[in-house]
């Protein structure tokens, strides 16, 4: 991994404006090929969601969307990351087969093995993740992937699945596939997550988010 470049924001406003110009762009970003914004869940890009739904605007059309993580919960539950997005995917009129997604009602070892096949089909037939948008946690967590144990499990997989103790479960992304994506840019919002953010930077191996990203060519920390 090349040095994380950092990006600092005066405030959350500021931060938002970023998010939401840099997302409008890529999903703008003409392509002969199929390409991908993967986007993530938790309450960061909620504002971000509403303001797209607020003002939408034409996307290209080999577009899609994919998900760092998702809950195992009913697509209805405030908790699911895929049914917070769906107005914005709406306003944004992407349709279901440009909508690459954790299919939650599964069970959850098989909604982590759909979503790996659904994200290798994708790669293989030559489409491509221009930019990755990860949550960074106050533990340093990111995605769904919270323990040497998650990434380990996701060597040669593009997702997994991830049990957590208090539930919900989680189906996530792994190494292998972020290593795929052209732009990795973890999002550090809140005095909470400043600390995590200079331990990061000063040693990303000490950090699962750092380790998750370690083997991808271009990553960039934005912090609010």
């Amino acid at each position: 991994m090349a040095a994380i470049q950092v990006r600092r924001f005066a405030g959350t406003e500021e931060f938002r404006k970023a998010f939401l110009q840099t997302l409008q762009e890529e999903l703008q970003r003409t392509c002969t090929t199929p390409s991908a914004v993967m986007i993530p869940g938790g309450r960061t890009p909620l504002p971000v969601f509403d303001a797209i739904v607020r003002k939408p605007f034409p996307i290209a059309l080999t577009t899609h969307i994919a998900y760092t993580d998702d809950r195992h919960v009913p697509e209805d539950s405030p908790e699911s990351n895929y049914g917070a997005s769906r107005p914005m995917l709406r306003a944004l009129q992407i349709p279901p087969e440009r909508t690459i997604r954790v299919y939650a009602e599964l069970p959850l070892a098989a909604a982590a093995e759909r979503y790996h096949k659904d994200l290798k089909s994708f790669v293989d037939g030559g489409g491509w993740i221009g930019v990755a948008f990860l949550g960074l946690g106050p533990d340093g967590h990111t995605c769904s992937l919270f323990s040497q144990a998650d990434l380990d499990r996701g060597r040669n997989r593009y997702a997994v699945a991830v049990e957590r103790p208090s539930g919900p479960h989680r189906v996530s992304v792994t190494p292998a596939l972020l290593e795929e994506t052209e732009r990795v840019i973890l999002l550090a919002t809140g005095s909470d997550k400043h600390a995590v953010a200079d331990q990061l930077l000063r040693d990303p191996g000490s950090v699962i988010a750092g380790r998750a990203v370690m083997g991808c060519a271009n990553v960039e920390l934005w912090i609010a």
